[in-house]
């Protein structure tokens, strides 16, 4: 991607249905999950709940989620994007932009850093994987 580099990628897997999800900018309430996010920008443990507008070869994307970094600090993420794939094809293709919305030093404000999201989610194992960019520079 021109001006943009590779921060993070991150493995996520689904873990049901949360019985009080979180409320979300737009969507079906599908389930939430765990994973793991590692890179030169962020590392550590994911948290996460999926909300989606579906038909069977697109669905609108927004999934909210926390990340616990290695130094124990809660940094929260917001995705809003789509999903794309071949009509009963397993795997979807996802392209999405994503904020992350990490507290600022006292805690006092929010700092937002935003990027791009690419990967895809496999339905025969309910894993995701995705690659994060940001802009160069």
């Amino acid at each position: 991607m021109t001006g943009m580099k590779e921060v993070a990628t991150m493995e996520l897997r689904y873990r049901g249905k949360n019985e009080r999800p979180p409320p979300a900018v737009f969507g079906n309430y599908l389930g939430q999950g765990d994973g793991e996010i590692a890179g030169s920008l962020i590392s550590g443990a994911v948290t996460w709940d999926l909300y989606e507008n579906q038909s069977a070869t697109a669905c609108e994307v927004n999934m909210l989620g926390t990340i616990r970094t290695d130094s124990e600090r809660e940094i929260g993420f917001d995705i809003l994007g789509f999903f794309t794939r071949d009509e009963g094809a397993p795997v979807w293709r996802m392209a999405s932009a994503i904020r992350f919305n990490e507290p600022a030093e006292g805690g006092d404000a929010a700092v937002n850093r935003t990027g791009l999201v690419e990967g895809s989610f496999d339905t025969r194992s309910y894993i995701h994987n995705y690659r994060i960019y940001m802009p160069a520079g």
